[in-house]
């Protein structure tokens, strides 16, 4: 995702960043071109897979580095939240195939609080030194959940990223309970809402069954060819009906279909 691009919400937008070694005494520049070559490879394996891709290192960076890619400073941390904050991530994926000073991961993530996934090469000391301190600081929920992938799982990254952006955006959501609500209205049966509001769904919305009842009258009243068109439609791709004359009349599957 280029800089001026707006967020589309048909495609689960991924913000993507690469890390490197912050030691100017190690430095090589071949490296870096190696990181940005993996980085870019990365990035067009999200996008064939039908994901905006929220790339951080292209703003901080440019079409092409100069001399370090990987973000190695807390000012560059900073300027990368800002970055995909912009960019409206709704997942973070941190891209470390070497050495990386976890103190800068983890603020990272803690600076933006989304669904984070660690991806490297192989399961490296960097990757692992990560992951622990995200689970020994927990800045945030996502810190403590946060998934690890080495390349040759990367098949399981689209499958990741749709499952937490969904995540994601049902909390800003509503669920209908349609014909009152479930477990018969038993509390000891069912979910705390207010848990549930918290950490999985926006709101919960009961309609009971009255509502649909006398809807469906209405429409059995005024709109039967509805009802009439609806059966001859089940006929005519295969659906057999037998009435039993007693408690599958014809006036009994009029009322369901109302």
């Amino acid at each position: 995702m280029t800089e001026g691009l707006e967020p589309n919400e048909d495609k689960p937008a991924v913000g993507l960043v690469t890390f490197t070694d912050d030691r100017p005494n190690i430095f090589s520049r071949e490296h870096e071109i190696g990181l940005e070559r993996k980085h870019k490879e990365l990035r067009g394996f999200l996008e064939g897979e039908g994901f905006q891709v929220v790339d951080a290192m292209e703003r901080l960076r440019g079409s092409a580095s100069v001399d370090w890619f990987g973000v190695h400073s807390p000012a560059e941390v900073r300027a990368v939240a800002d970055c995909l904050r912009q960019g409206h991530a709704e997942c973070l994926l941190i891209v470390s195939h070497f050495w990386t000073p976890p103190g800068y991961a983890i603020e990272l993530v803690k600076r933006l609080d989304l669904p984070t996934c660690l991806y490297a090469e192989r399961m490296l000391s960097s990757i692992i030194c990560i992951g622990a301190g995200l689970q020994q600081v927990v800045p945030n929920r996502h810190a403590l959940t946060h998934e690890r992938l080495v390349e040759r799982d990367r098949w399981r990254l689209p499958h990741w990223v749709r499952g937490v952006t969904a995540v994601e955006k049902l909390k800003y959501d509503s669920a209908m309970l349609f014909g009152s609500t479930y477990c018969l209205k038993m509390e000891h049966l069912e979910d705390d809402h207010a848990r549930l509001k918290r950490m999985l769904i926006g709101d919960l919305l009961i309609e009971e069954q009255s509502i649909f009842v006398a809807r469906g009258q209405r429409i059995l009243r005024e709109e039967p060819q509805r009802i009439a068109s609806f059966k001859r439609w089940l006929v005519e791709n295969g659906t057999r009906i037998c009435y039993d004359g007693q408690r599958v009349t014809e006036h009994v599957l009029d009322v369901h279909i109302a």
